[in-house]
């Protein structure tokens, strides 16, 4: 106790006078189209409120605070029904008093020393939960307020401050975390701001959308002096006249005037190339609004968080509140910066100079644009420019093991407005099964899945790295990534996750494993495995699939991918009682054992 004398501990606003009471428990492949196994819709008994749980405990949350600020705290020397309220708490003695028995404090010199606060309930009261003892100092390095006997045992030796002293410190550095989450939280919305103007960009002229803006010297992000500032850069034109797809549509309508009767075909077939470059724009620019959009939803509640956690009296409870909040922030989040590549100045270009040899070249003319658009210089889609931390960054050598792979580790869970009704979420949307033929009552929506048995993850992954692991069980499940874009309501082929360019998977067809890309699958010679590692690397183009088990990683197939937007995890359960597990990153790999799954009937 000698060291600790010589801090001058100071109350503890808002800490209970004596030990709480125990806590109440209360407290040979075939095409995937073909593995989806018809049903007949149902309704399977048990199955109300499966996903609705997760949010319950939330909802009751400020009744109860609300009993709690009413509550009176009651002298604890008093007897019977004559207690009187305390009007303060001895944090040596643990004990509530009343102005009557408080007096032995007042009076007696040797009680002069005790530490006195106001009232405190007993459930509020923070003590040593190894010797339960008050707590008086903060262990700096460990990150966790002590009681005496603490600093004399396990943290002797440590470098230990006064509560009052480390709040102070912690308080300081929640301001400084305050005002960079309002710094990021006004980059994200000013470049949602951004991603409409160049909504309207894409569909009429730059010129009436929005005033023009220079580049800094040709580039199309600023110096980094002003990465600081939000905003939006849009290159330089050769042809400022042509800025906006429906400019240079008009284009294409003057030159086939001359050459009507003879190119009444290559007019449809350009000008749906057109339209489909600019649905692919703006599907973009929906993506990344999208995903900023769910950013700034996430930042306003970790800025409120911290609002709460600054207003707490209670310097044990603030500390404790304040370092759960940094263990569980998310910082990976990088300030964008968002601007509009714009290039079919030159498609025009091809148009009118081409018009001479249209004759000769009518059957091959739409794929001569496709070819000439490849050169992503001559295309149109939203630039964005972000800092990025150096874990991220491109130089950063490829993981090569589980434990390097951890460091991009993130949470996901099933987004339960995009699930099939044959597909059921469990463990707070944690675990997904195929139930057909019995169907579940999930809300019609725009986003819901209504033909394959799909479900996207409710977070999108973009500019970083990121890793997760899934658990399989049964045959016939596809594990990947896709865009926001993919149709929900389709039949055909390119509205499942094996079936489109803008879609990665693997599939477990209950004998081995097969990776689908653009409708086309390649048979890998990889052994079974339970748990699949899927580590995505956004700027880099890279996704790749692992078999986990104890102290291995197998590279099972990696695909190089041409990321422009934002991605999602994405699930097709085709089969019956197939299920997928997201797994804890925190668990370890079961010990191998017999395949995931039985061949597939």
């Amino acid at each position: 106790m000698a060291e600790l004398d010589l801090m001058a501990p100071g109350p503890l606003c808002g800490v209970p006078a004596h030990p709480p009471a125990a806590l109440s428990p209360d407290s040979g492949s075939a095409s995937p189209a073909e593995e989806e196994n018809p049903g007949s819709p149902g309704s399977p008994p048990g199955e109300t409120g499966e996903t609705g749980g997760q949010g319950s405990e939330w909802q009751g949350a400020p009744k109860a605070e609300g009993l709690e600020e009413e509550e009176e705290v009651l002298c604890d020397f008093c007897l019977g029904a004559s207690r009187v309220r305390a009007v303060k708490s001895c944090l040596t003695c643990m004990v509530n008093y009343c102005p009557e028995h408080l007096r032995p404090h007042q009076e007696n010199s040797r009680l002069h020393g005790h530490q006195l606060t106001e009232p405190a309930r007993d459930r509020d009261l923070r003590v040593c939960p190894a010797h339960r003892s008050p707590l008086i100092a903060y262990c700096d390095p460990d990150g966790q307020c002590i009681c005496e006997e603490c600093s004399q045992a396990e943290h002797r030796g440590h470098a230990l401050v006064s509560l009052d002293a480390a709040r102070r410190a912690k308080e300081a550095e929640l301001r400084r975390t305050q005002l960079d989450l309002e710094r990021k939280l006004k980059l994200n919305e000013n470049a949602i701001s951004r991603l409409q103007a160049n909504h309207k960009s894409v569909l009429v002229p730059l010129s009436m959308a929005l005033p023009r803006q220079e580049s800094w010297s040709g580039s199309p992000c600023p110096p980094s002096g002003d990465l600081l500032d939000p905003g939006i850069v849009l290159k330089s034109l050769a042809s400022p006249a042509l800025v906006s797809v429906s400019e240079v549509k008009a284009g294409v309508e003057e030159q086939f005037g001359e050459l009507r009767a003879a190119l009444t075909k290559a007019q449809a077939d350009v000008m749906l190339f057109l339209e489909e470059k600019e649905q692919a724009a703006l599907g973009q620019a929906n993506g990344i609004k999208t995903h900023l959009e769910y950013r700034s939803a996430e930042m306003e509640k970790a800025r409120q968080e911290l609002d709460r956690i600054a207003a707490i009296g209670s310097p044990v409870l603030f500390l404790e509140e304040y370092c759960k909040f940094k263990n569980t922030e998310d910082g990976a989040f990088p300030s964008v910066y968002i601007g509009l590549k714009d290039k079919l100045s030159g498609i025009h270009k091809v148009i009118m100079d081409s018009t001479a040899l249209l004759i000769q070249l009518l059957q091959s003319y739409k794929e001569k644009l496709q070819e000439f658009s490849k050169d992503e210089e001559y295309d149109i889609r939203t630039q964005v420019c972000a800092v990025i931390e150096h874990r991220h960054r491109t130089s950063e050598p490829e993981p090569c093991s589980r434990q390097q792979l951890l460091q991009y580790a993130c949470d996901i869970v099933f987004d339960p407005d995009t699930a099939h009704r044959y597909l059921r979420l469990q463990d707070d949307n944690r675990k997904v099964t195929n139930t057909a033929p019995w169907e579940h009552p999930y809300p019609d929506l725009p986003s819901r899945f209504s033909h394959w048995r799909q479900v996207l993850a409710q977070q999108s992954l973009y500019l970083h790295r990121y890793y997760f692991e899934v658990e399989l069980s049964g045959a016939g499940v596809y594990v990947g990534l896709t865009c926001q874009g993919i149709d929900r309501k389709g039949e055909e082929r390119n509205s499942c996750i094996s079936g489109n360019d803008f879609s990665w998977s693997l599939h477990w067809d209950g004998k081995g494993f097969r990776a689908w890309h653009s409708d086309a699958e390649t048979l890998l010679s990889a052994n079974a495995c339970r748990r699949l590692g899927v580590y995505v690397d956004f700027p880099g183009g890279g996704l790749s699939f692992y078999g986990v088990e104890p102290e291995t990683l197998t590279l099972l197939h990696r695909f190089q991918c041409k990321f422009s937007e934002p991605v999602y995890p994405a699930f097709w359960l085709s089969k019956k009682d197939s299920a997928i597990r997201i797994a804890d990153l925190g668990e370890e790999p079961e010990k191998p054992g017999p395949a995931p799954v039985e061949a597939a009937a």
